[in-house]
C-alpha cells in the first residue's frame, strides 16, 4: 500500500512544509482552473504536477491557491461562523481540498458545494466502483456526492498491551459490549496519592461512533429527503446517559493533556509503529483491534468543486486526474488511497520524509478496517450530541430534554442554511494576472521562505516592489514566491535569488556550487560598508574567503514577560534588559505572590541554548561556541557552579523543564487563556505565534511584553539566527538580484527581526510598523551584541558549530540537563562523563574524510557518510542508537 509510513511524518513536516504557488502569466483565452489546497501540501501542488493535465487539455491553466482554512468550526456551536467559513472557502477556488467531517449538510444545503453526481453519471470513463465504498460514501448524503475521495485512514481500538496486562484487563476485540469497554476504562484509570484521577483509562472522544456500532442507528432520518436530524430518541438518550456516567468516572474534573499516557482509545493506527516520537519514556506496546461488530471508523480526504465555478466539467476532470496521481496521494500520509487501482502505485520520486513503518500485522488490520469502515456521513448531525451534553450540564437537564433542545437547534440551523441558499450567490475569485513584461525587460523570480504560504505584509512588499521598479526600468517585475525549501520542495535553483530564515552557509554539508559569490557585487557597490554589519553577521555568511549570502536580518532568542503579573508583584519591568540577579529575584518574587503551583518561568524553545545562556549569565560557559569546534569546559569549576545555578531554577520549581530528547524539547506552555507562568522564551521571527497575535484584542496578549535574556557580571549571553539572501548562479540578471537584495535589507518593516546593520537600528520605520516596544528591544539587543563580553549561542533556526560532526555532541549535553534535573544525577560526575565522551567522539571522527554533498554523490552516500559519525557516538554510548533510528532503520 502506498501510504503506510505513518502519520508521524505529518508531525515532522508540520513546521518544515509551509509553501506557496507561483501565479503564472495569464494569457487571454486561457481557461483558468484554481485549486485550493492546504499550505503544507503546496510543495506537491506545483506547476509541474499539472503539466500532463494541461497538455491533455490545451488552453487550460491550473493555478494553486494555498490556504490555511480547510477545517471549519462546528455548525452545532457556531452556525454562522461555519457557513461563512465554507462560503469563503468555496469562493477561493474552483476545486477544493476537503476533509470528511469538515463539511456538513448545513453547508451543502446552503449551496456552497457542487453536487458531483450529474458529472459522475455523464462521464462513462469514471469508474465509481474503483473507490473503497466507505471513503466515497463519506462524502455522500441527501442523494448528492459532494467530493471525490483521495485517501483515507481507519480508526479502531488502539490499546497499550502492557497497561492492560498490568491492570489484569482482557484485550479489546470486536465482540466487546459497551459494558466491556466501560469496565476496562474504569480499571485502567490511574489515581494520585490523594485519590484523585491522574490519567483517564480511556480517551472518550466520540460517543457517536460507539452508539452506531452497538445499535446500527444513525442520527438522521433515512426515510426523508433531504434527511433531517433524528437526535431525540429514547435509544440515544439512554446511551448518552451511560456515556456521561463513564466520563464522570474516569475523567479528572480539571481536564488535562494526557497525550501518549492514556492506554486505551479509538483512533487511527499511527501508534502501531510503536515508534518513539515523544518525550514520554514509559515503555508501551501499542496494539489494535476492530471495533464492536467487526467495524471501524474512517477519516477521508477528497476534492470537491465550488458551486460558484464557471467550468464544472473541466474542474471535475482535474479532480478525476488528481485522484489518480500517486504523488498527491502519497503526500497526504493516510493509510490507503481511495482508489483500489492506486494501491501499491508508487510515485517515481517519493515526497515522503521521515516516519516509521508499521508491522505486517498492523497493515493487515488496516486493510480489513478500511473494507468494513463506517462512512463518516453515517454519523452526520452527531456533533449536536456535544451541544446536548453542554446544555445538560449547564442547565441541569436530563439527557432526553437536552437532546430535544439539540434537535430543535439542528432543525433551525438547517432552515437558516436553506434560506442562505436562496439569498446568497457563490462566485469563485479570479486570479490577478501578472503584469505585462516588456520584451527588453527581465523578471526577478524571488523566493521568500517566510514560514508562510502567503507573502507576509503583502502590501508593504508591493510598495517596495513598486519603488524598486520605478528606479530600475530594465526590470519588468519581481515575482515573489513563498516556496518550500525542505527536502520535498522545488529545486532552489528555480529562483534567481531567494531569502531564507536560516543561514545555510553555517552548515558544512550545504553545497555552495549553485550560488554566486557576492564579493564582486559588494566590491563595486559604493554604498556597501562591511563595518556597518555588527554581531559577526557578515563573517557568518563567509566560507573559504568568499561571501555567499547577504545578511538581511537577525532573529534573536528573547523572553516574554507578563506586565500584569509584574505589576501585581511590585516588580519593575525589564524594559531595558536585566541582570541575572534581577532575573532570579523576579522569579522568586513572582513565585511567592502566585496562587498557582506551576513554575513561573516556562521555556518553550526547542533545544538547550536557553540553559547555556543562563549558565553564561551565572558566570560559566560549559560548551563554548566562540571556538569551532566548541571548547569543552565541562570539568571547569566555574562552569559547573554556573550550570548548577541555572539548572537549580528547575529543581527549585521556578522553571518548568520537560525531558529533552534528540529532536529538541525543554519546555511547554501555550500563549492563551489563563496562564500561570509569567516569563517564557521565544524566537523572534515570523513563525512566532505570540508575535503574530500581539496586536489582537485579547487581554492575554496585551499584557505581555518583550525583553532580552539577562546578562551577568562576566558574560553577556545572546543567541540569534540569521535571515539571509542568496543569488543563484543561474540568475537571469545577477546585478538586479543584488540590488533587489540590498533594497529589501534596508526595509526593516518587511521582516521580523533586528537589522544586521548599525545604520538601520534607529530606523523610525521599525517603530511605525512594529511598535515602539519592539524598536526598543532591537536597540537593546544591538547594545548587547556590542558588549565586550558578549557570548553567542545557537539560535532556533541556525548557528552553532560548523565543524563536521559537532551537531551530534548535543546528544550528550542534554543528558547533563535531563540527568541532573529529572534523574537526580550528580552534576560534577555527569559533566565529567560528558567531557570524556565528547573527547573520545572527536578522536573517533578525526579519521573520517570530508564528503562533498553534490550531484555526484547520491543521498544514500550522504547517509552512509553521516552514519560514520553516529557509529562513533553509538560505540561510546550504545543507548544513543535509538536517537538515530532514521539512519539505522534505512540501512540495516
Amino acid at each position: 500500500m502506498t501510504l503506510r509510513k505513518s502519520v508521524l511524518a505529518g508531525l515532522f513536516l508540520f513546521v518544515l512544509l509551509s509553501i506557496g504557488a507561483l501565479f503564472p502569466l495569464l494569457s487571454q483565452g486561457e481557461t483558468i482552473i484554481t485549486i485550493a489546497v492546504p499550505s503544507w501540501m503546496s510543495d506537491v501542488f506545483t506547476s509541474a504536477l499539472f503539466e500532463d493535465f494541461e497538455a491533455e487539455n490545451p488552453g487550460v491553466k491550473v493555478i494553486v491557491v494555498p490556504t490555511e482554512e480547510t477545517y471549519f468550526s462546528s455548525p452545532a456551536f457556531e452556525l454562522d461562523t461555519h457557513l461563512d467559513g465554507v462560503q469563503g472557502y468555496a469562493q477561493s477556488a474552483d476545486v477544493l481540498y476537503l476533509q470528511s467531517g469538515a463539511i456538513s449538510p448545513e453547508a451543502t444545503r446552503a449551496g456552497y458545494l457542487l453536487d458531483l453526481s450529474p458529472l459522475i453519471e455523464s462521464d462513462a470513463a469514471f469508474d465509481i466502483g474503483d473507490f473503497y465504498p466507505a471513503m466515497l460514501e463519506s462524502f455522500q448524503w441527501d442523494r448528492g456526492t459532494w467530493a471525490i475521495p483521495l485517501s483515507g485512514s481507519a480508526s479502531m481500538f488502539i490499546y497499550d498491551r502492557l497497561a492492560f496486562d498490568a491492570a489484569g484487563v482482557p484485550y479489546p476485540n470486536e465482540n466487546w459490549t459497551f459494558e466491556d469497554i466501560a469496565s476496562a476504562a474504569r480499571a485502567l484509570t490511574q489515581y494520585d496519592e490523594n485519590g484523585d484521577i491522574s490519567v483517564p483509562g480511556m480517551a472518550l472522544y466520540d460517543p457517536a461512533m460507539m452508539f452506531y456500532v452497538f445499535t446500527g442507528n444513525t442520527f438522521y432520518d433515512p426515510t426523508q429527503l433531504p434527511s433531517p436530524p433524528m437526535l431525540n430518541t429514547p435509544e440515544v438518550a439512554a446511551f448518552m446517559e451511560e456515556w456521561q456516567a463513564l466520563s464522570d468516572d474516569i475523567m479528572p474534573e480539571s481536564g488535562g493533556n494526557f497525550f501518549n499516557e492514556i492506554p486505551f482509545a479509538i483512533e487511527q493506527a499511527w501508534r502501531l509503529s510503536n515508534a518513539s516520537f515523544t518525550q514520554e519514556t514509559q515503555e508501551r506496546d501499542w496494539q489494535g483491534a476492530l471495533l464492536p461488530g467487526g467495524s471501524a471508523g474512517i477519516y477521508t480526504t477528497g476534492l470537491g468543486i465550488s458551486a460558484g465555478t464557471e467550468n464544472p466539467e473541466m474542474a471535475f476532470a482535474l479532480v478525476d486526474y488528481l485522484t489518480r496521481d500517486p504523488v498527491v496521494i502519497e503526500r497526504i500520509f493516510a493509510d490507503a488511497p481511495a482508489r483500489r487501482s492506486m494501491v501499491g502505485v508508487e510515485p517515481e520520486e517519493s515526497n515522503f520524509f521521515g516516519g516509521s513503518e508499521l508491522p505486517e500485522e498492523a497493515l493487515a488490520l488496516i486493510d480489513t478496517a478500511i473494507e468494513v469502515a463506517i462512512p463518516t456521513s453515517e454519523l452526520r448531525y452527531s456533533q449536536y450530541l456535544f451541544t446536548a451534553m453542554q446544555v445538560a450540564e449547564a442547565d441541569g437537564l436530563d439527557m432526553a430534554s437536552a437532546l430535544e433542545e439539540a434537535q430543535a437547534v439542528a432543525e433551525e440551523n438547517l432552515s437558516i442554511a436553506d434560506a442562505r441558499r436562496d439569498n446568497v450567490q457563490v462566485f469563485v475569485a479570479t486570479p490577478v494576472p501578472t503584469p505585462i513584461v516588456g520584451a527588453d525587460q527581465t523578471v526577478i523570480n524571488f523566493g521568500l521562505n517566510a514560514f508562510s504560504s502567503e507573502v507576509p505584509n503583502r502590501e508593504l512588499w508591493d510598495d517596495v516592489i513598486d519603488e524598486f521598479l520605478a528606479t530600475h526600468p530594465r526590470i519588468g517585475n519581481i515575482d515573489i514566491v513563498p516556496p518550500n525549501f525542505g527536502p520535498n520542495g522545488p529545486d532552489i535553483t528555480e529562483y534567481d535569488c531567494y531569502f531564507t530564515q536560516n543561514n545555510q552557509i553555517a552548515f558544512p554539508q550545504f553545497e555552495t556550487t549553485d550560488l554566486l559569490n557576492l564579493d564582486p557585487f559588494m566590491d563595486t557597490d559604493p554604498a556597501f560598508d562591511p563595518a556597518d554589519f555588527f554581531g559577526g553577521a557578515l563573517e557568518q555568511v563567509q566560507r573559504d574567503g568568499m561571501t555567499w549570502a547577504y545578511p538581511v536580518v537577525m532573529q534573536p532568542e528573547i523572553l516574554w514577560y507578563d506586565t500584569e503579573k509584574f505589576a501585581d508583584a511590585g516588580l519593575p519591568e525589564p524594559e531595558g534588559g536585566w541582570t541575572i540577579d534581577a532575573f532570579v529575584d523576579a522569579l522568586q518574587t513572582l513565585d511567592f505572590v502566585s496562587d498557582e503551583d506551576e513554575p513561573i518561568f516556562q521555556p518553550t524553545s526547542f533545544g538547550s541554548s536557553y540553559l547555556l545562556m543562563l549558565a553564561a549569565a551565572f558566570g560559566g560557559i560549559p560548551y563554548d561556541y566562540r571556538i569551532d569546534p566548541p571548547a569543552l569546559n565541562l570539568t571547569d569549576q566555574a562552569s559547573i557552579n554556573a550550570l548548577r545555578q541555572a539548572l537549580d531554577l528547575a529543581r527549585d520549581g521556578l522553571m518548568d523543564f520537560q525531558r529533552i530528547n534528540a529532536n529538541g524539547g525543554g519546555g511547554g506552555g501555550f500563549f492563551g487563556g489563563e496562564e500561570a507562568f509569567a516569563v517564557t522564551t521565544d524566537s523572534f521571527n515570523t513563525f512566532s505565534f505570540r508575535l503574530q497575535n500581539r496586536n489582537e484584542e485579547n487581554s492575554f496578549v496585551a499584557d505581555w511584553r518583550l525583553t532580552n535574556y539577562p546578562n551577568g557580571n562576566q558574560y553577556t549571553p545572546v543567541a540569534f539566527s540569521l535571515g539571509v539572501a542568496y543569488i543563484n548562479n543561474t540568475a537571469q540578471d545577477p546585478q538586479a538580484c543584488y540590488e533587489w537584495i540590498t533594497t529589501i535589507s534596508e526595509h526593516a518593516e518587511l521582516f521580523t527581526g533586528v537589522p544586521t546593520r548599525r545604520s538601520l537600528i534607529n530606523d523610525p520605520g521599525i517603530a511605525q510598523s512594529q511598535g515602539e516596544d519592539i524598536a526598543a528591544m532591537y536597540r537593546s539587543f544591538a547594545d548587547l551584541l556590542e558588549s565586550p563580553n558578549v557570548v553567542n549561542f545557537p539560535g532556533q533556526f541556525g548557528g552553532g558549530s560548523s565543524a563536521d560532526g559537532a551537531w551530534l555532541e548535543t546528544n550528550w549535553l542534554i543528558e547533563i540537563f535531563n540527568g541532573y534535573i529529572l534523574d537526580g544525577a550528580d552534576l560534577e560526575t555527569v559533566m565529567a562523563e560528558t567531557q570524556t565522551n565528547i573527547e573520545m567522539y572527536r578522536e573517533c571522527i578525526s579519521d573520517i574524510p570530508p564528503f562533498e554533498f553534490d550531484e555526484d554523490n547520491p543521498p544514500e552516500d550522504g547517509l552512509a557518510y553521516t552514519r560514520q559519525f553516529t557509529d562513533c557516538a553509538v560505540a561510546i554510548s550504545p543507548e544513543m542508537r535509538e536517537n538515530f533510528s532514521w539512519i539505522y532503520d534505512q540501512q540495516d
